[in-house]
C-alpha cells in the first residue's frame, strides 16, 4: 500500500540447520557443519514468487552465490520489482580461507567457491548488483578466539570496505566506476533517496580519495572497537583524503 521496500536476508532455516561453513570440499575435510548454497537459493526462489505475486518492492541482502544472482537476473526480466546487495568479504575470498580453522573469516551467509566469487564480481561490473556493503558486525577478540563452529559470524569491515573494494579495482577483477556506483547511488537508489550523486543542486555529499596510498590497518587505528578483520596489520590501500556532508568539511587526512 506505501510501496516500501520489504528487505530480506534469505535462508532457509531448515537446510541451513547449525551450518557453519559452506558445504563442500572444505567443510567435509575440516569435519565442520556445511551450510549449503541451496539453503539461500530456495530461499531466493520464495521470496522472488511472493514478490511477483503481490507486486512488493523485494531487496534481498547479502546475496552469496552464483546461482542466486542467476535467479534475480531471470526475475527482472519478468519484470519483478527486484534488488541485491553483496557483501564486500564474498567478492574477495572463497571458503578456501577458512582452511586452517580460522574464525575470521566465520561468515553468515558463508564464503563460497571461487565461481560464486566470479559470478558476483561479473554482477557488480554489470549492473545485476546494486550495491556493495560492508556487512559491518564488530565482535571483541573473545568472540573469535574459540573453536570455529563456536565463534560469532561476522567481520568488523567498515573501514577497510573502500580499500577493499579499491585493491578490487587494482586486480583487473571490478571496474571503477561499477563499483562507485555500487557504493553511493546503487543503495541510494535502493533505499529511495535522493542522493549519492554529483549534481548542480544537490546535497555536497562527497569523499575525496586517492588510488595509490598505502598504510598498514591496524586494531589500535580502527574507530571501531571490533577485532574480528582479517585484513588487519596489512598493507591496503589509504584512500580517503577528505570527506564533505552537506559541503561541509568534516574529516581531512
Amino acid at each position: 500500500t506505501h510501496d516500501i521496500c520489504l528487505f530480506a536476508r534469505p535462508e532457509d532455516a531448515a537446510l541451513a540447520a547449525d551450518g557453519c561453513i559452506n558445504e563442500g570440499r572444505i567443510s567435509a575435510r575440516l569435519g565442520l557443519v556445511g551450510l549449503p548454497e541451496i539453503a539461500e537459493v530456495i530461499a531466493v526462489s520464495q521470496w522472488i514468487l511472493l514478490a511477483e505475486e503481490t507486486g512488493v518492492r523485494l531487496h534481498l541482502a547479502q546475496i552469496s552465490c552464483a546461482k542466486t544472482l542467476e535467479l534475480v537476473q531471470q526475475a527482472r526480466a519478468r519484470g519483478v520489482r527486484l534488488t541485491c546487495d553483496v557483501a564486500i568479504h564474498h567478492l574477495l575470498a572463497t571458503d578456501e580461507a577458512t582452511d586452517h580453522f580460522d574464525s575470521r573469516f566465520h561468515l553468515r551467509p558463508p564464503l563460497r567457491t571461487e565461481r560464486d566469487r566470479c559470478a558476483l564480481l561479473a554482477g557488480v561490473n554489470d549492473g545485476s548488483i546494486d550495491a556493495i556493503c560492508s556487512q559491518h558486525t564488530p565482535h571483541e577478540e573473545a568472540a573469535i578466539k574459540v573453536p570455529f563452529a563456536e565463534s560469532m559470524p561476522g567481520i568488523a569491515g567498515i573501514e577497510t570496505l573502500l580499500p577493499l573494494l579499491l585493491t578490487l579495482v587494482e586486480a583487473g577483477e571490478l571496474q571503477l566506476d561499477k563499483a562507485l556506483v555500487a557504493l553511493t547511488y546503487g543503495p541510494a537508489a535502493v533505499l529511495g533517496m535522493a542522493c549519492g550523486v554529483l549534481e548542480q543542486g544537490a546535497a555536497a555529499d562527497m569523499v575525496v580519495f586517492s588510488r595509490h596510498s598505502e598504510k598498514s590497518f591496524s586494531a589500535s587505528g580502527c574507530m571501531t572497537r571490533g577485532v574480528n578483520n582479517p585484513w588487519l596489520d596489512r598493507e591496503l590501500v589509504d584512500p580517503v583524503m577528505a570527506t564533505l556532508v552537506d559541503g561541509r568539511l568534516v574529516y581531512q587526512a
